[in-house]
């Protein structure tokens, strides 16, 4: 049983990074024709993922409310296709449903079967899948930035690889950097290597966005995994001090002018130009379109393909319809498409999740080992979310850094009411055996 679990996990895992691969490089999912039907290669991996969630019905006992939530949106967004192919036709639904389809199947796959699942082999391919981002950029550096790109984005600002591969490397970036930190020093410096690689050529992508989240991250770790904190709160008071001084400085030297001095990403912030004031006309379009819909529609969500029955009303990009294009923030993305209900989930995942962490590493230190690293992944989410919906292999690290924590909870919990301190800690996966390197 145990062999045919491990496979069914495997298959899921290394099909979801293949086809994540697949679309950085190609940055685009159709990937053939039957008859008049376009077949994205997103829609086979859609099919796949939940052909495999049935044989794991019966795993469905002892979720935390974390994971119950993450299942119910995902109920949501099916809910919602299911409305847009009845009362928007099936292109309409499917193409907008393509956006979460994988990240929705993946969603489901982990609650049945995530808790059957070696983290730490995952975490062993987001490394290898950063490392072909890394020679993807190399690749376009060198042959060209159209290069293995069939139908480039005229609008699209063009840069080595997109915002998803971006962020997907932070998160490897982020395995690197705690296990530099965690693991034995004969693998630290291999480890610390991944992370400077991986975050230079994050830095070279002028991702900007996923910078912001990977860089959130690193302050995550740093903080949350120092030996003495104390000593990282007085260092980080320090800098902030310092930083404080030099713009109070700055301003005096510049009659209070300082956004000539900011990098070209906060420049955009602070006059809503640029990139930025391109977004805040996409979002308000977005939210408007959420302010006219129906009391239901606002609550659980638009069937998705309704929304592109909207005309042109976007003020700076007349060629195309502005709901075709994602809001360009997945709180908006949510809103719209799930509702006030299914963005409050959402909310509310990250927040049991941030509190149960919180519980567990002023507790047990000893029954959280990758509880640190979760916490660091959802950080990256949480401000990447700001600019940009989730891909669908973010399903993947969202759904396995809420278990992580759900898990180191409940070995927590049960440590405290039936065993004494001093008695050595109980495995954290408790759904499989363990050897004594993998709880190390």
């Amino acid at each position: 049983m145990t062999r045919s679990v491990n496979r069914t996990c495997r298959i899921v895992v290394l099909a979801t990074l293949s086809v994540s691969f697949y679309t950085y490089v190609r940055q685009e999912t159709e990937f053939t024709s039957i008859g008049s039907f376009n077949l994205h290669i997103t829609d086979a991996l859609f099919g796949l993922i939940l052909f495999c969630s049935l044989f794991g019905l019966e795993n469905r006992r002892g979720r935390s409310p974390a994971e119950m939530m993450l299942l119910f949106l995902s109920g949501l967004l099916l809910l919602s296709f299911s409305r847009g192919v009845i009362e928007a036709g099936n292109a309409a639904a499917g193409n907008a449903f393509r956006l979460y389809s994988v990240f929705t199947a993946l969603i489901i796959f982990m609650y049945f079967w995530g808790r059957k699942l070696d983290y730490q082999w995952v975490f062993d391919k987001i490394i290898w899948l950063g490392w072909a981002v890394v020679f993807l950029g190399i690749a376009r550096i060198v042959l060209g930035l159209d290069a293995f790109v069939r139908n480039p984005d005229p609008f699209e600002e063009p840069r080595i690889f997109n915002s998803a591969a971006a962020l997907l490397l932070g998160q490897a970036a982020l395995i690197a950097l705690y296990r530099s930190m965690m693991q034995p020093s004969a693998r630290r410096s291999w480890n610390a290597l991944c992370f400077t690689i991986f975050f230079a050529t994050i830095l070279l992508s002028n991702q900007r966005t996923a910078t912001f989240a990977t860089i959130a991250g690193v302050i995550a770790i740093v903080s949350l995994a120092a030996r003495r904190r104390e000593t990282t709160i007085i260092c980080a008071g320090i800098i902030a001090c310092a930083v404080g001084i030099g713009i109070l400085a700055i301003a005096s030297l510049s009659d209070g002018e300082l956004t000539k001095y900011l990098p070209h990403s906060l420049q955009m912030i602070a006059s809503q130009e640029g990139s930025y004031g391109w977004r805040l006309d996409q979002w308000q379009i977005y939210f408007q379109q959420w302010v006219d819909a129906t009391p239901f529609d606002q609550i659980v969500g638009q069937p998705f393909g309704i929304a592109r029955a909207v005309g042109l009303k976007f003020s700076t990009l007349k060629q195309v319809d502005p709901l075709v294009l994602p809001a360009h923030s997945g709180y908006l993305q949510f809103l719209l498409n799930v509702g006030v209900i299914g963005l409050l989930i959402f909310i509310s995942v990250l927040v049991f999740a941030f509190a149960d962490a919180i519980v567990v590493l002023k507790g047990h230190q000893s029954y959280s080992p990758l509880v640190v690293l979760a916490v660091a992944i959802l950080v990256s989410q949480v401000v990447f979310s700001f600019s940009y919906s989730f891909e669908g292999e973010q399903g993947l690290p969202l759904a396995i850094s809420v278990q992580i924590i759900a898990l180191a909870r409940e070995a927590s919990a049960r440590v405290r009411l039936v065993q004494p301190r001093s008695v050595l800690p109980v495995p954290l996966y408790v759904d499989r055996p363990q050897s004594s390197k993998q709880r190390n």
